[in-house]
């Protein structure tokens, strides 16, 4: 499945789609495909997470699928500024150690896309030394060449992910708009 937004304006733009359970979500034997293309137009701003688990960790499943495979770009003013795909085949390799995700349960990529002129490298350090200061999740930011900020990071429970997605949504929050975050009634 694919999706499309266009920010105009001053449009200010927070994905934060459920994780998806490859498990519950993803048959046993299955594949999930989706992308999500954001473009941006002068002044627009965006927080993007997508995240994501092995399985149903309580259970026992884990890399039971076939395939998953996100892809995420991010246009502005015509400029492609992120593309970030995944794609786990547990088939072929499963990616639980080093340069995979390191023993994590549940992973998940949050951006950070503005047109202001933001000091990105100050912007992606702050995000990593708070990282440095927690014992989970696992995660570093960066800043990109273009503008933004990606992070990514790594959790053992469901539980410590949405905790941290709604710390580093906080951060983000204050990063790109100056204010702090919202009461969102569903996380």
């Amino acid at each position: 499945c694919g999706c499309v937004f266009l920010l105009e304006g001053y449009a200010f733009l927070y994905d934060r789609r459920h994780s998806i359970s490859t498990t519950s979500d993803i048959s046993s034997g299955s594949s999930l495909r989706q992308s999500l293309t954001v473009n941006m137009e002068e002044g627009s701003r965006a927080i993007i997470l997508d995240s994501f688990s092995v399985g149903r960790i309580a259970r026992g499943e884990k890399w039971l699928f076939k395939e998953l495979a996100t892809d995420l770009k991010v246009i502005r003013s015509g400029n492609l500024i992120c593309g970030d795909r995944i794609r786990i085949q547990p088939e072929d390799w499963i990616p639980s150690g080093l340069g995979g995700l390191e023993g994590g349960n549940y992973a998940a990529t949050m951006l950070l896309c503005a047109h202001d002129s933001i000091d990105w490298p100050e912007t992606a350090n702050t995000f990593t030394a708070w990282f440095s200061k927690v014992e989970s999740p696992v995660g570093a930011a960066s800043a990109l060449a273009a503008g933004g900020c990606l992070i990514r990071y790594y959790a053992d429970s469901a539980p410590c992910l949405n905790e941290s997605t709604d710390a580093l949504w906080a951060m983000a929050r204050c990063a790109i708009l100056g204010q702090p975050p919202l009461d969102l009634r569903k996380k």
